[in-house]
């Protein structure tokens, strides 16, 4: 049987291709006698976003960062388990015309691959539209969109692109309760944690303090507080409170008066997480490798959103992590930070519930292989 899977492979960010080669993986693991593999296919309007990210501070440093990031991203593509047919178009007829007929499953996601808003636009190929030849699913889906807020027309279009999935796994409560307040058959909606979880990566925690060392320049004498944060005067907050007792480490976007380095790809960047002292992370991904490796941390919320449409705040109540999210109080950050900085933890019991997710997942493909 061959399966295919859809999601944001190409997206400049550790988490998306990190996601997509998780999912890839741990189903080789669970069906090594089938072929399995990424779909090729990317949307020019999205290449032409991240194109744009490079130019989106004006200090020239940051610039030259954001090229070397660029570069680094477009070199880790190869590392991805990849079909060897390639698409990169805005038509959904010319996916339709790629994949049709090429595949006994195909699987769309994870990530927030049906997010109405965005350069990708809706309807688009992440919904799997059309007659594919084959069976569609969907693992830990994201959405977090107003369903409502489509013309009437659109929600028509979108109830029957859902009715067409013979599974429809999702990876927040938030899209959960969209998808059933639109598709037919309810039974087929599921929950499911995403696939960093799902899969056990490998990680080296002393590969991670070299790196540190001789890639981002820290003083290896100090404890390390590594960043992955949006706004930049949280940053300058949290620097305040500790002064220069600690090193500071930037790990996606650089910051003024932190290290940092665009040159370390994915599987480097887990390394470096599992060598932290503490972690501070406003994105959902580097919460998962917080969990992954052990890093003690704090998760602070990145957007102005209601916490039911938090996707951070999601992954801790199923982990019952919660007392870790933070939505603006940096006292309560650095009382963490101080008691715990240097400590390992052990998360595996907070996240054997979520791993479990994917069994029923599993199951379904198996049952689509006895039926075929």
């Amino acid at each position: 049987m061959k399966i295919g899977i859809l999601t944001y492979h190409l997206s400049h960010n550790y988490g998306a291709f990190l996601q997509a080669y998780a999912l890839t993986m741990r189903l080789k693991e669970e069906f090594p006698e089938d072929s399995i593999e990424i779909i090729n296919f990317n949307m020019p309007v999205a290449e032409k976003y991240y194109r744009k990210v490079i130019w989106a501070e004006n200090r020239f440093k940051s610039i030259r960062y954001n090229i070397a990031r660029f570069k680094t991203f477009e070199k880790a593509k190869d590392l991805l388990p990849t079909g060897s047919n390639e698409l990169h178009s805005n038509s959904m007829e010319e996916f339709i015309n790629m994949v049709k007929g090429k595949y006994d499953i195909i699987i769309a996601g994870s990530d927030e691959i049906w997010r109405l808003t965005g350069s990708r636009g809706f309807p688009n190929p992440y919904w799997l539209p059309g007659d594919l030849q084959c069976v569609k699913m969907s693992y830990a889906a994201s959405s977090r969109s107003d369903f409502t807020a489509l013309s009437d027309e659109k929600q028509k279009v979108l109830q029957k692109l859902l009715n067409g999935f013979y599974y429809i796994g999702v990876r927040d409560s938030s899209t959960y309760e969209s998808v059933l307040s639109v598709v037919e058959n309810k039974e087929k909606v599921h929950m499911n944690c995403d696939p960093t979880l799902a899969y056990k990566f490998s990680f080296d925690r002393e590969k991670g303090k070299k790196i540190l060392v001789d890639k981002f320049g820290i003083d290896p004498a100090k404890n390390t507080v590594g960043m992955m944060v949006t706004n930049a005067a949280v940053v300058k907050q949290i620097k305040a409170l500790f002064a220069d007792r600690y090193n500071y480490v930037s790990l996606f976007q650089k910051h003024n008066g932190t290290f940092s380095c665009p040159y370390i790809t994915p599987f480097e960047w887990i390394d470096v997480i599992s060598a932290l002292d503490f972690f501070v992370s406003s994105f959902f991904h580097g919460v998962c490798f917080a969990l992954n490796t052990g890093t003690p941390f704090a998760a602070l919320e990145k957007n102005k959103v209601n916490k039911d449409k938090s996707k951070v705040l999601d992954l801790l109540a199923g982990t019952k992590l919660e007392q870790r999210y933070i939505t603006g109080d940096l006292n309560r950050l650095k009382d963490m930070i101080e008691k715990e900085i240097g400590t390992r933890v052990d998360y595996e019991p907070e996240i054997t519930n979520l791993r479990n997710e994917f069994n029923g997942f599993k199951e379904t493909i198996k049952e689509i292989k006895r039926n075929r």
